[in-house]
């Protein structure tokens, strides 16, 4: 559905995605992607640009960021190793094939016993705020 000039409904202007978008993540992989996850279905034009358009804002900040842990270890090459720790450290993701030699990031869980003295902290704390709050 279009209206006039060109726009559709929520303002998304036709043709507003750059070919870098298109080239990056071309829609017949996009299908082909949804095909293997969700069979039957399909994507709307508008979200099929928006995956588009975040695929290459995703690539720039990935690309940014390894290049700053390149440039701390006083690197001026871009190597998989700093892809990967962008990746683990900020999306907790793990390629497999690239880094492998790294052991895997550990996330902190918490033991039965320490949630249950936070839980304790947490009680005491909203207990003296309801004591001020009274005195007041």
């Amino acid at each position: 559905m279009q209206e006039e000039n060109g726009a559709r409904p929520g303002g998304i202007t036709e043709g507003h995605i750059s070919t870098d978008a298109k080239e990056l993540l071309p829609s017949e992989k996009l299908r082909e992607l949804l095909s293997e996850v969700a069979p039957g279905e399909i994507l709307d034009p508008e979200v099929e640009e928006f995956l588009q358009e975040h695929a290459i804002g995703f690539v720039e900040s990935v690309t940014e960021f390894a290049c700053r842990i390149a440039k701390n270890r006083e690197s001026e090459t871009l190597e998989a190793q700093d892809v990967q720790l962008y990746l683990e450290k900020t999306w907790n993701m793990r390629i497999p094939g690239y880094g492998d030699a790294r052991k895997p990031v550990r996330r902190f869980a918490p033991s039965p016993a320490h949630a249950s003295r936070m839980q304790m902290v947490n009680k005491a704390k909203m207990q003296a705020a309801a004591n001020n709050a009274s005195n007041k």
